[in-house]
């Protein structure tokens, strides 16, 4: 049985992917870097479970919190996914000597690797489930199952200014998100896009063993009807 045919019966996606389409922007800020992402977001999936361990703890008892359909669930919108961070290299060179290479050119394989890590954290902001206590950890692992396309603009990032990384939501299935991310970096006050991405990821249980059902969506203006309806 081939892999294709696997992911094409296995798991839920759109009938056709959405156009390249995302929010705007709302208005500037000081956003979080990708490395406080990373660890905020770890502590609230792992709890104090975090790095390597040869015996990996058990979370069964999480699994009490899975809904059973998502009529359990409260509708999100795009808006409530959107997240934002930056990879500071304007300011930290320890950061450059692992995002540039000996000819002071952008890793692109490291800036895909982080919009992969991004549409998870992404996809955790999406999932609210009411009948999880506040402190307790994630019950779902969360799964990349393919990447649909990838564009690239003309635009050559250079190495010692900061890139934008920012993403939402853009469908829901069952246990199924479909993500686009986007990478930009300032010049002359103006933020230029990089590349931007289309992720299908899966919501399976805290044991990866069965699907984990996430909350649906529901545009919440005119914007988002129209990326839903793939404009």
């Amino acid at each position: 049985m081939s892999l294709t045919f696997i992911l094409k019966n296995r798991f839920q996606k759109p009938n056709y992917f959405r156009k390249m389409s995302e929010l705007p922007e709302g208005a500037p800020g000081n956003f979080p870097s990708m490395n406080e992402l990373k660890l905020n977001i770890a502590r609230k999936m792992l709890g104090s479970d975090i790095g390597y361990r040869p015996i990996q703890q058990d979370r069964s008892h999480l699994l009490k919190y899975l809904p059973k359909s998502q009529a359990e669930l409260p509708p999100r919108s795009m808006e409530d996914s959107f997240l934002v961070g930056i990879i500071p290299l304007s300011k930290d060179k320890i950061l450059q000597d692992k995002y540039v290479t000996f000819l002071g050119h952008v890793r692109i394989g490291r800036l895909l690797e982080d919009m992969d890590i991004f549409a998870v954290m992404v996809c955790y902001k999406h999932i609210v489930n009411p009948k999880l206590p506040e402190n307790e950890v994630f019950p779902y692992s969360l799964v990349t199952v393919l990447v649909d396309r990838i564009d690239f603009t003309d635009y050559v990032p250079k190495s010692n200014e900061d890139i934008k990384i920012s993403g939402h939501v853009s469908w829901v299935g069952k246990s199924s998100m479909e993500v686009v991310v986007w990478l930009e970096q300032q010049m002359s006050g103006v933020w230029q896009r990089v590349t931007r991405a289309l992720f299908l990821l899966a919501a399976r249980d805290v044991n990866n063993v069965g699907a984990g059902i996430v909350n649906s969506i529901i545009p919440a203006n005119e914007r988002e009807k129209q990326i839903l309806a793939g404009g």
